[in-house]
């Protein structure tokens, strides 16, 4: 096939229109919004932000696994022996009072890095990110923590304000 000066290339390889441009993260972002379902609401969450009484036929079924151990979470894995990875693991315990021994291994990833970070180490952006990552699946970023209102502790009352209120 001969193509000469000024002329369009005819046949297979001649396009008549230009090829659209997609970005991967633009395909991806497409798929995963129209594959992926929404993530559960775990039942101590739901209960904590009110949750399972603004959507009581959602939770009126659920059963979730009981927690194992002292406390919610529990104590920490004996693997974890450094004292700035039991501190943040305590931490983590605290803050998020919704975990229970179901979430450990995610606790566990979490409290590594920000043990590093109470240490003073170097904590790559990666790290980071992941640690980010672990926050957002445990509901303990700045958005969940908005919504959630615990329920006060009985022990500070005074026995006596029933009679007198």
């Amino acid at each position: 096939m001969e193509i000469s000066k000024g002329t369009a290339p005819t046949g297979f390889n001649a396009r008549k229109k230009p090829i659209p441009k997609f970005s991967k993260i633009s395909i991806l972002n497409s798929l995963r919004t129209s594959i992926e379902p929404r993530r559960r609401t775990p039942l101590a969450k739901a209960k904590a932000t009110g949750q399972d009484k603004n959507h009581a036929s959602r939770f009126k079924d659920r059963r979730e696994p009981q927690s194992k151990g002292k406390g919610p979470l529990g104590k920490p894995p004996k693997w974890m022996v450094r004292k700035h990875q039991l501190e943040a693991w305590q931490t983590f315990s605290d803050e998020v009072p919704w975990l229970n021994h179901s979430h450990r291994a995610l606790v566990g990833i979490a409290s590594e890095i920000r043990g590093r970070l109470i240490a003073g180490e170097e904590v790559s952006v990666n790290g980071l990110n992941l640690l980010r990552l672990c926050l957002g699946q445990m509901g303990a970023t700045p958005v969940d923590s908005s919504k959630i209102a615990l329920p006060e502790d009985k022990d500070d009352a005074d026995p006596s304000d029933k009679y007198f209120s």
